[in-house]
């Protein structure tokens, strides 16, 4: 992944450089309270989970505005033979949330992985009681699926089709 750049975001892949900002702001109730796993994440336990992800299959980049890093936002388990992902965001700064820029961002990742990766679906996993995700991946085109008897978890699947029908509103709406 080189960086991706469009309306006013960058995409830059993460490197160990900015994994204490990024574990601080993982650590951060303001966002770990909305995470699936919500345990506190020390220095080596980050270390050791980029020594995973670091690879071909998985694609994490830091959110840049204005020169400011305001976020993380992923494509990971990505599967050559299906075609397929799952998607994940959160943006730190107060400010940032619940704004276009994380429609924009998203944008960004979503066009490199329909249209440059060539993947077919990206699937998304959030809290049940995460409203604002929720909302933001309905938002995208994502279709929900029922939820896992006893489970607080749901999962979201977007399909090229799918985003293709919502993207010229979404690219309207940004602007």
């Amino acid at each position: 992944m080189t960086d991706l750049h469009g309306f006013g975001i960058t995409l830059v892949r993460l490197s160990p450089v900015d994994l204490e900002l990024v574990r601080t702001w993982r650590n951060d109730p303001r966002v770990s309270d909305y995470m699936i796993f919500q345990g506190y994440i020390s220095e080596e336990d980050q270390k050791k989970w980029f020594r995973t992800v670091d690879n071909a299959q998985n694609h994490y980049a830091i959110i840049i505005h204005d020169d400011q890093k305001i976020g993380l936002t992923h494509v990971k388990n990505i599967n050559e033979g299906k075609r397929s992902g799952e998607g994940g965001m959160f943006i730190y700064p107060e400010e940032y949330r619940n704004s276009v820029f994380s429609y924009r961002a998203a944008i960004v990742g979503t066009d490199w992985c329909f249209y440059d990766w060539g993947l077919r679906e990206i699937t998304g996993r959030m809290l049940k009681g995460n409203r604002r995700a929720i909302r933001f991946n309905l938002g995208l085109g994502h279709v929900f699926g029922p939820p896992e008897t006893g489970s607080n978890v749901l999962t979201s699947r977007l399909t090229v089709e799918a985003y293709e029908r919502i993207r010229p509103g979404l690219i309207a709406a940004i602007k």
